[in-house]
């Protein structure tokens, strides 16, 4: 993957500010596994770069992933009984294809950032200022908001960090000479349609792929709890 492309420069912009760093979610482990997840998804070539037919790709994407999240069968996890934002999320996530290639501390951040992105540009309003010229991200996550209230509570992020969820995903994607040589092998290789859905075939998943995936359940199932503890305590 070339280095000078940003996750950030896919994003949808129309409607949303983002803050002015290049890495979008905090750690570029985090954009680049992003930006595979959607290379492997066929919605962007990263070597051609944010091409006009990439950045739309990924709003549609974006904003049906924003969509699904007030389905009633994901929508319920917001709400349920032992449930939480975080397990709302977790939720989505797996319903989500192309997030099932990312990290569930990945995909959330990436949903925080968006939302938050969408509400800076609320605060502070700039040109187009119609919403109905907003990109379809910032339109579906306007829908969510609605529709969660004040259960999309930013606090809540602030204690998954302070709790360490944000690094859950450190040890899926340390390393950075692996790192490399994945977006190596990626550029060479090109997107896979194959490999859109990411549950795949058996014979696709490795013994050590599919212990870590169990592991990873685990310790965020553990992370949850800890944050729903906190949250009640406080």
């Amino acid at each position: 993957m070339p280095r000078n492309n940003f996750l950030k420069e896919f994003l949808p912009r129309t409607g949303m500010i983002f803050p002015p760093a290049s890495i979008v979610l905090g750690a570029r482990r985090r954009d680049v596994g992003v930006m595979k997840a959607f290379e492997v998804a066929n919605f962007a070539e990263v070597r051609k770069g944010p091409t006009t037919m990439a950045r739309a790709a990924i709003d549609q994407a974006l904003a049906e992933t924003f969509t699904l999240a007030v389905d009633p069968r994901i929508f319920k996890h917001l709400r349920a009984e032992g449930g939480g934002l975080f397990d709302f999320l977790g939720a989505l996530r797996k319903a989500v294809p192309w997030a099932g290639r990312v990290g569930e501390a990945t995909f959330i951040k990436l949903c925080q950032c968006l939302v938050d992105a969408r509400l800076a540009w609320k605060a502070s309003p700039r040109f187009p200022f119609e919403i109905n010229q907003h990109c379809a991200t910032a339109r579906s996550i306007d829908v969510l908001l609605e529709a969660a209230g004040g259960d999309w509570n930013n606090a809540m992020f602030d204690i998954y960090d302070f709790v360490g969820g944000f690094n859950e995903d450190e040890d899926d994607n340390a390393g950075g000479d692996e790192e490399d040589k994945d977006e190596q092998e990626m550029s060479k290789a090109g997107p896979s349609s194959s490999s859109a859905d990411p549950s795949g075939s058996a014979a696709d998943i490795e013994m050590t792929d599919l212990a870590a995936a169990l592991e990873e359940d685990l310790q965020e199932e553990e992370l949850r709890q800890r944050v729903e503890e906190m949250d009640l305590d406080g």
